[in-house]
């Protein structure tokens, strides 16, 4: 029989640590909330390094056991065409482009080192529940910021206190006329809280899909109703409608494996918190907390919302940018990693102003770039696809959690012609999801099922032949 991935060669003796998935999330979280302590300057840059160096940590000291993602081999392109960029005569300082590569190499070794780890669907559940958690936490502090403006608001993120008097457009007026900051959560990014909700709502229509206690349930209803709340007052268009696009892809999800009854249940339960949820936000954030979200089926002046707003990003990228830079404009240019590390006095290599994915992976690679970090997406989806329509001892937890992370992949692509997803935490973390996800299916089909007992006409026709074989099926 041929196997399902012919890259993947049968591991050995996959390591038992399974401890390491939730430290690993655990470490990324701790680091996150060491950024809202207001540090600056260089113990600032060790933190954005420690968010990085765990996963990089963990690349270089498991040993290697055999197994591999489908898209595993793309990204390998990738990382040879990053090495190849360093060199590039536009490079904007070899340490800006060293840092650049290295973040790249980062946020995509999960997907490289958790195949190695052996996973089981208690490890996979511990830390998608952690992540839960967190998301759920942040959400709900971001509502305490609007209830009690100022008292649980972090420092604001250095990039962002550098915008001077054009801050104010990240600002938001309350139903009692004052205004703040649009919710924060547990980040340093206002608005950041919108995106915690969203997380909040897919893990936790995750957990009431799988078997889950009812205390856990009832958690997850309130974690979704502060996430909806989240996602209404954080006002941000981009993320109302990565979504509404999981939102479909779980229903069509849930449809093409004929769950009805799960699939009205989830459907029922979200309509009526969604409903209780738009009179909370609204008790809070006054009826503008719609506006934005009624402006996604509007024109602007004649054409289309996305035409006017990112659109034009989209545009620059591949009508202007694409012929000056096919193939890159050199690293560190752009991002984080030139605020650190890079210099704004060579003329040859002026920082780039990047909005969109897209426009970040042309200035670091090109069309080839583009091409490769596309294809890996696209069999990441591919392969939460055949997970979902595995038959043969993958749990049906675990084609859920796969239904969950299909539509998490799907909206994120999406999201990459509205903003840098891959381009921090949010990409790493997509890498180790859909790692996790398919190591865990790899090890449920390579752990032995039950033993099935015979058929009643197959045993043997006297009661203590019967009773003697039954006991040595089932001892």
């Amino acid at each position: 029989m041929k196997p399902d991935f012919p890259m993947n060669a049968p591991a050995k003796h996959p390591l038992q640590l399974r401890w390491i998935l939730s430290a690993f999330v655990l470490a990324e979280i701790v680091t996150r909330l060491l950024l809202l302590s207001g540090g600056a300057g260089f113990s600032r840059v060790l933190l954005r390094f420690a968010t990085f160096g765990t996963s990089l940590l963990l690349l270089i000291l498991l040993p290697w056991r055999g197994r591999r993602h489908p898209a595993a081999l793309p990204l390998l392109w990738v990382m040879i065409l990053l090495a190849f960029e360093l060199f590039h005569p536009q490079t904007n300082t070899m340490l800006s482009g060293l840092a650049q590569f290295g973040m790249y190499l980062a946020i995509l070794s999960p997907l490289l080192w958790v195949p190695r780890l052996q996973v089981r669907e208690r490890n996979l559940r511990a830390a998608l529940l952690l992540l839960w958690l967190f998301y759920s936490l942040s959400s709900a502090i971001g509502v305490l910021q609007m209830y009690f403006p100022g008292r649980f608001q972090p420092p604001l993120s250095p990039i962002i206190a550098s915008l001077g008097p054009n801050v104010q457009g990240l600002m938001i007026h309350l139903a009692n006329g004052q205004r703040v900051f649009r919710p924060m959560g547990l980040t340093d990014t206002p608005g950041g809280a919108g995106l915690a909700g969203l997380w909040a709502i897919l893990f936790s229509l995750g957990v009431l899909l799988t078997k889950s206690p009812f205390w856990l349930r009832m958690l997850c209803f309130a974690s979704m109703s502060v996430g909806i709340v989240c996602v209404i007052l954080a006002q941000i268009r981009s993320v109302m409608v990565m979504l509404l696009i999981m939102l479909i892809v779980l229903a069509v999800a849930l449809a093409w494996r004929r769950e009805w009854m799960r699939l009205l249940r989830w459907m029922a339960i979200l309509s009526v918190l969604t409903g209780a949820s738009i009179s909370w936000a609204l008790s809070v954030g006054g009826q503008q907390a719609l506006q934005r979200l009624e402006t996604l089926g509007q024109n602007y002046q004649g054409q289309n919302l996305y035409e006017v707003d990112r659109g034009q990003f989209l545009r620059s990228t591949f009508q202007v940018d694409l012929k000056k830079y096919p193939f890159g404009a050199g690293l560190g240019r752009w991002g984080m990693m030139n605020y650190y590390f890079g210099t704004k006095t060579n003329p040859r290599s002026l920082p780039l102003y990047v909005e969109i994915q897209w426009t970040a992976w042309l200035f670091d690679g090109g069309i080839p770039l583009m091409a490769c970090y596309t294809l890996a997406i696209l069999l990441a989806i591919l392969t939460m696809v055949r997970i979902i329509l595995s038959e043969r001892r993958s749990g049906r937890d675990l084609r859920f959690w796969a239904m969950i992370v299909l539509a998490y992949n799907i909206a994120c692509l999406a999201d990459t012609f509205d903003y840098t997803f891959f381009a921090g935490q949010s990409g790493m973390m997509f890498w180790f999801l859909n790692a996790v996800i398919f190591t865990a299916w790899l090890d449920s089909r390579r752990a032995p099922g039950p033993a099935a007992a015979p058929a009643l006409h197959a045993l043997p026709a006297t009661p203590e032949q019967q009773l003697a074989w039954r006991r040595w099926i089932h001892p």
